[in-house]
C-alpha cells in the first residue's frame, strides 16, 4: 500500500497539562515567593555566648572536613578525556573552550564545540564504550567539562547511546537524560526542539529539571518556549506534496509565500550561499527535518514542479538525501541542472522528472534508494529570474520495489 501524506505548516496550540494524548506538563516559569524570615533573636552585647563559641567551632571542623574530602575527590578524579571524531566529510570545525579553533581537528576537547557547516558537511564524535553522535548540515554541538554532557547549539544530533552510559543531550529549552539503550535525534532550532525516539526511550526535563515528557519508540516531542506537543514519529511517505493554502512553517529557511492572483506561490529570496563561497544566490530552501525527513524518494519517483518565471536563465532543484537508517551522518544529493523557461504572462509550465535522472551529479549519494529527502531547494544562481513555484509534488506511479 502506498504512503501518502500532503505537508502543512502551522503549530497547534498547546494543550493544558492532562487534557489527554499529545500533551505534556509545561511550567510557566514565574518569581519564587516565600514566607518571611523570623527576626533573628540578638546575642548578648559583649563577650560571645558559650553556645555560639561551639556553633561556629562546630561549623569550622565540619568545613574542613569538607574541603579534605572534596580535595581528596578532585585530586583522584580522571580528567575528562577528548572526544575523537570519525567519519568527517565537507565543511567541519572543531573549537576549544576559549573559541580557539583546532587546526587539523581530530577530537573535541572538555568545553569544545565541533560544527557542520552546508550541505554534505558530516561528522561523527565516537566514544570509546561504543556511544555515537551523529551531525550533519548546518550544527553545531559543545562537549561539556566533564565529557558526558553535549549542548546541542543549532542542527540536528543522533545519539545511539550505549546501555547505562550517563550521557546527558541539552537544548536551551529541553535536558535528555535516560539516553541509554536509546537511538535518539535531538533537532534545535531558533524557535523549537525536537525529540525523535527511533528505539528505547528517554527523559524529557526542562532547564530547571522539572520533568515534561517520557518519550518512548516510535514518539517525537516537540518543545517550544510556550509548551510541547507529543505525536507518533511521523514516516517519510512515497508520495508528498506542497500544500500552499497554508503558511510556511516558522523554521523555513529561505523563499517566502506570496498571494499571487493565480493562488499562493513560493518565491526565492537573496541568499548569501557559503557552498558557493558566500555568493548571494536567489533560492527557495525549506527547513530540515533531519529525524522525520519530507518524503521518501525511490528511482522510480516523479518529481512534478509547476512554476512561471519573468526571464530565462540557469536553474537547479536540489533534495539533500540521508539513508532510511538516521544514525549514519553521511548524506547525498539529487539534483536537476537545466533551464528555467520564460514563461507567456498567465501561462504555466510544468516540469516532471524521474529521480533515477537526478543521480548524475557529483554529490551522488553513495548509497541505495530508498533516499529520505530532508532539503528541498531551488536555485537561480546570482539572477533573479522572477521565479514563482504554485507546486512541488512527489508521486510513485505503480510503487514498483526501489
Amino acid at each position: 500500500m502506498r504512503r501518502r501524506w500532503n505537508w502543512t505548516g502551522g503549530w497547534r496550540p498547546t494543550r493544558p497539562p492532562g487534557t489527554g494524548s499529545g500533551s505534556c506538563p509545561f511550567r510557566l516559569r514565574s518569581p519564587l515567593t516565600g514566607r518571611p524570615r523570623p527576626p533573628a533573636t540578638p546575642e548578648p552585647s559583649g563577650l560571645w555566648s558559650r553556645r555560639r563559641v561551639l556553633q561556629y567551632a562546630g561549623a569550622g571542623l565540619a568545613a574542613g572536613i569538607a574541603a579534605v574530602v572534596v580535595g581528596r575527590r578532585a585530586g583522584t578524579a580522571e580528567p575528562a578525556e577528548p572526544v575523537p571524531l570519525a567519519n568527517a566529510s565537507g565543511d567541519v570545525l572543531v573549537r576549544d573552550a576559549s573559541g580557539r579553533t583546532l587546526a587539523n581537528g581530530r577530537v573535541v576537547p572538555p568545553g569544545g564545540t565541533v560544527s557542520t557547516r552546508g550541505t554534505g558537511s558530516a561528522v561523527r564524535l565516537a566514544y570509546p564504550d561504543g556511544t555515537t553522535i551523529a551531525l550533519t548540515g548546518d550544527s553545531a554541538l559543545t562537549v561539556a567539562a566533564s565529557g558526558r554532557r553535549l549542548d546541542l547549539r543549532r542542527g540536528y544530533a543522533t545519539a545511539d547511546v550505549r546501555r547505562a552510559d550517563p550521557l546527558v543531550l541539552a537544548t536551551t529549552v529541553a535536558t535528555l537524560t535516560g539516553l541509554g539503550g536509546a537511538v535518539t535525534t535531538l533537532g534545535h532550532a531558533i524557535r523549537a526542539t525536537e525529540v525523535c525516539v527511533h528505539q528505547g526511550r528517554v527523559t524529557v526535563s526542562d532547564p530547571d529539571g522539572e520533568r515534561l515528557d517520557v518519550v518512548g519508540a516510535g514518539e517525537q516531542l516537540t518543545v517550544r518556549d510556550d509548551g510541547c506537543r507529543k505525536c507518533p514519529l511521523p514516516e517519510a511517505p512515497d508520495e508528498f506534496a506542497w500544500d500552499l493554502s497554508r503558511p510556511l512553517p516558522g523554521e523555513w529557511a529561505v523563499g517566502h509565500r506570496e498571494l499571487a492572483p493565480a493562488g499562493p506561490v513560493v518565491v526565492p529570496e537573496s541568499w548569501e550561499d557559503p557552498y558557493y563561497n558566500g555568493t548571494f544566490m536567489y533560492q527557495i530552501r525549506s527547513h530540515q527535518p533531519w529525524a522525520t525527513g519530507f518524503f521518501r524518494l525511490h528511482r522510480d519517483s516523479v518529481v512534478r514542479v509547476r512554476y512561471r518565471a519573468a526571464d530565462t536563465g540557469p536553474g537547479q532543484l536540489c533534495f539533500c538525501v540521508r539513508q532510511p537508517d538516521p544514525r549514519p551522518p553521511e548524506t547525498g544529493m539529487l539534483e536537476y541542472n537545466g533551464t528555467i523557461e520564460e514563461t507567456p504572462a498567465g501561462n504555466w509550465r510544468t516540469l516532471d522528472i524521474r529521480a533515477v535522472d537526478l543521480l548524475d551529479n557529483k554529490h551522488s549519494p553513495k548509497f541505495g534508494s530508498p533516499w529520505i529527502a530532508f532539503l528541498i531547494i531551488f536555485n537561480t544562481f546570482e539572477a533573479d529570474l522572477g521565479l514563482e513555484v504554485a507546486e512541488f509534488r512527489v508521486t510513485r506511479p505503480g510503487g514498483a520495489a526501489g
